[in-house]
This record gives structure tokens, C-alpha cells and sequence, in this order.
């Protein structure tokens, strides 16, 4: 089956005081993900992996030629705070799967992985 990426963005910058429009704390949130992982076996797909990632702000960009600088890559108000990676039978699926994604205070975007047949071995 394909593999897709769900890549969750919002505003991050501050985990242990963030609450979303509906008054949910990151606590709170953290439980929905565990409810939205135990359903993607109910679409028959799989989940393969993901995991929260630390504030943009502790990012360190390398740009072209090496230079490096603090931060996100992309300074915007939403950032990628975490991704998941499933094995579903087509993107329509995928993207049925994603819309359960609690995302608080932001989105999720599905992104197909490519298959490569030399050099780093997908998921």
C-alpha cells in the first residue's frame, strides 16, 4: 500500500500553556491523538510512525551553502509540530484518515511519499 505523511501544523511556540478554541489544553490534546491513532486501523490502514516534535524555536535552519541560522526554515505563525506516517490503500483514504486529526489550534496537510528504488529507504 502507498505511504502518506500527516504533517500537523499550528501554533506550537509554547506547549505547556497552549489551549485551542475549544478550551482544550495541550494535556487534553495529547489524549485525542492516542484516540486518532487507535481509528487509522479502522480505515484499514496503518500507522507506521510519527511523533511531536520540539518547538520550531529550537530549530537550527542549514542553508544552501551551509550557512546556518536559529529557527525554523520558514518563519510563519504556524509551524510543523508533529507528523504521522500510514500506509492507506490510495489518497482519498489518507485523506479521509487525516480529517480525524485533532490538529488543536491548526491543520493537517497529506502528502504522499514518494517511492524511491535507489538511496534512502522509505518508511
Amino acid at each position: 500500500m502507498p505511504k502518506y505523511a500527516i504533517l500537523i501544523y499550528g501554533n506550537y511556540s509554547n506547549f505547556s500553556d497552549y489551549e485551542d478554541d475549544q478550551g482544550k489544553t495541550f494535556v487534553d490534546s495529547t489524549l485525542s491523538y492516542k484516540v486518532f491513532e487507535n481509528q487509522i486501523e479502522q480505515f484499514g490502514a496503518e500507522l507506521l510512525g510519527g511523533t511531536q516534535l520540539d518547538p520550531a524555536v529550537t530549530a537550527t535552519s542549514i542553508h544552501y551553502g551551509g550557512a546556518l541560522s536559529d529557527g525554523p526554515f520558514v518563519t510563519s505563525s504556524q509551524v510543523l509540530g508533529g507528523f504521522y506516517i500510514i500506509s492507506a490503500k490510495d489518497i482519498d483514504k489518507a485523506i479521509e484518515i487525516a480529517k480525524l486529526c485533532p490538529a488543536a489550534g491548526g491543520g493537517v496537510e497529506v502528502r504522499p511519499i514518494a517511492e524511491t528504488s535507489e538511496g534512502i529507504e522509505a518508511i
